[in-house]
Order: C-alpha cells, then structure tokens, then sequence
C-alpha cells in the first residue's frame, strides 16, 4: 500500500507525470538521432537508438506499476478510465519514438540533401506538439486543485486547442515532406523511399498520440 501511495501521493495525476517525465525523456533524445543520422554517424544512430529503447522500457515498467496499483475501488477525483486512457495516450508516445529508432537501426539511412530542411522542419512541429502534450500534463496537479475550472481550465483547455493546431500544422509538413520525398524516387531505391515513408508516418504518430491525449483531456474536462 505504501507503493502505492507514493505512485500517486496526493493527486492521481502524480503518476502520469512520473509516466510522462519518461516520455519526455524519449522526445528529448529525437533531434539528437536525427542528428547522428544528417551527419552519417552510424555508431552514434545506434547509441541513442539504443538509449531509447532502454527509456521506453522504463515508461512501459512505470505504466504497470501504474494500471496493477489503480485498483477499481480506490477513491479518485477523477474516473480511474480517464487516468487509463491518457496513460495509454502518453505510452504511444512513448511507443512511437521506440518504433522511430528501430527502424533507423535495421537499416542504414542516408538523408538527401534536398530533402534535409523539409525533414528538420517536420520534425521540429512534431516535437513542439509532443512537448505541449508534455506540458498540458504537468499542469494538471494545478487544474485538479482548482476543481477543474476557472482560469485554470481556461489555461489547460488554451493548451488543448494548441495542440491541435500545431498537429494540423504538422500534417502540413508531413504532407510537404512526402511530396519532396516523392519527387527524388527516380534517384533513390525503392526500399528507401519505403523506409522513409514508415519513418514520416511514425513521426506522425507521435504528434497524432499526443493529439489523442488533448482530446481526451477535453473530453473529462468537459464532464
């Protein structure tokens, strides 16, 4: 019991903020990867590749912890499904990015030179989404104190409908990035525009995951 009380302390949001600082640490590690691979350095692609996948099994070992020290009849200011369901949210974050390095490890890559700016681009939307998810998370303690309205549930859900803007504009950049990508496949082989595509797409993902979380944010907010 006494783990149990130091999962989730005072507030049930205590453990989806330890869920998410691991999560963060996922995202943190990103632009890094993508930097090993612009300059060819393969050793490295692979150091954080790995590092990654370490950090996403710690996020998994805290995500049970979390779901097998909920039990049903704990009292909670919140419905124990709402807690699931963003910690589900946040795990495909989490997921995603592991998914990410992955495929950067079980096949060298080599980043076009026309297409590298479109591809920075893209990635720094999907990042800024995640990190607003990120932070929309750490202000729920605050949200929670405030009975779930007020200034304070003006400022989440402003956070909320950002996060939605910025994963729109995300789309944009994926979208554009297919298009060069597209645009070079007579110079590339077609396994690489394939690897490439999975890539977008999973890049993608991270962003859509932390879209899900804000809708399910507005949704128990709304309750």
């Amino acid at each position: 019991m006494r783990t149990i009380s130091k999962l989730f302390g005072k507030s049930p949001f205590k453990a989806l903020q330890s869920h998410m600082s691991e999560v963060k640490e996922c995202l943190d590690r990103i632009k890094p990867l993508f930097d090993a691979l612009y300059n060819n350095d393969q050793v490295k692609v692979k150091s954080i590749s790995k590092e990654i996948m370490r950090l996403e099994h710690k996020a998994d070992e805290i995500k049970k912890k979390i779901r097998d020290g909920l039990p049903s009849g704990l009292f909670l200011p919140v419905d124990r499904r709402d807690i699931l369901n963003l910690l589900s949210a946040q795990d495909s974050i989490a997921d995603n990015i592991e998914d990410i390095a992955v495929l950067l490890r079980i096949r060298k890559m080599t980043v076009p030179d026309a297409m590298k700016r479109d591809l920075e681009k893209f990635i720094e939307k999907v990042l800024d989404v995640a990190y607003e998810a990120v932070r929309v998370i750490y202000e729920i303690d605050k949200l929670l104190e405030a009975s779930f309205g007020g200034p304070e549930k003006d400022k989440v859900m402003e956070m909320v409908d950002n996060i939605g803007t910025l994963e729109w504009e995300a789309d944009k950049k994926q979208f554009k990035l297919a298009q060069k990508l597209f645009s070079l496949e007579n110079d590339l082989e077609p396994v690489a525009v394939y690897m490439w595509m999975k890539i977008f797409g999973t890049l993608g993902d991270v962003a859509n995951a932390a879209e899900k979380l804000s809708k399910m944010l507005r949704m128990f907010m709304s309750k």
